[in-house]
């Protein structure tokens, strides 16, 4: 098994803000008809081609499972990875972002240097969310997305978004600050479950489509494998 890359310097240059990435890898693969972690592409498991991705430019990766005796593929390097266990596993994926969130907070608290009078901004965690079926990310979009959450001055979602389709949005594979556990928090208490409601609860700012071309032309980074018509799909790309 190849190594795991270790994160770039570029991940933790902003001490006040740190990255990290949340996979959400507790679903139940209903349509796909088996656990979508386990299926290998290219002689890794879906999740491990996400994690790799993803490590290269966070500093952090936690994985979101459904329960304490999920097993995960046994490609993982565990040593390397966060785990945290959803405890509203049929609630949805805002309630594992909540988990996610609730997990990063916390441990915030600990790791985190206590503030100093010269501090000017608090401490935030910019974290891109992802499922466990987008073995084509690219660690460019992941930098991308987390870049313009950083940039920005009022937003706390970073977004893609196609231009043909206002409706077609992708709140599983965008940028997310820590900053936001309070709002997604109370969106799941008052029994919210979509990740297209939660948008409606938080300032977005939108990735428009021409942008993400620049990074990704084919946009594969989008790719999520649902089904086993999408995994025979993804088994003709080149």
């Amino acid at each position: 098994m190849e190594p795991q890359p270790t994160p770039t310097a570029e991940a933790t240059v902003d001490t006040h803000r740190s990255t990290a990435a949340l996979i959400l890898c507790g679903g139940r693969s209903s349509r796909m008809q088996q656990d979508k972690n386990f299926i290998t592409w290219r002689g890794r498991s879906l999740l491990l081609h996400v994690v790799h991705q993803v490590q290269t430019v966070c500093s952090r990766v936690i994985l979101v499972k459904s329960a304490r005796d999920q097993p995960l593929p046994p490609d993982l390097r565990l040593d390397s990875l966060e785990v945290v266990v959803d405890t509203s596993p049929l609630a949805g994926p805002a309630a594992a972002l909540a988990a996610g969130l609730d997990h990063l907070n916390a441990s915030s608290l600990c790791l985190n240097r206590l503030p100093t009078e010269h501090d000017s901004k608090p401490s935030e965690t910019l974290v891109f969310l992802s499922g466990s079926d987008s073995p084509c990310l690219r660690p460019a979009w992941v930098h991308c997305l987390l870049d313009r959450l950083r940039q920005s001055t009022h937003a706390l979602a970073v977004v893609p978004r196609l231009a043909e389709d206002p409706a077609a949005v992708f709140p599983l594979c965008a940028a997310y600050s820590s900053r936001s556990q309070p709002l997604v928090a109370d969106y799941v208490q008052r029994g919210g479950r979509s990740m297209r409601g939660l948008l409606k609860c938080l300032p977005v700012q939108w990735l428009e489509e021409t942008q993400m071309r620049q990074i990704d032309p084919d946009l594969r980074s989008l790719i999520n494998l649902n089904t086993p018509a999408d995994l025979s799909a993804l088994d003709r790309l080149t």
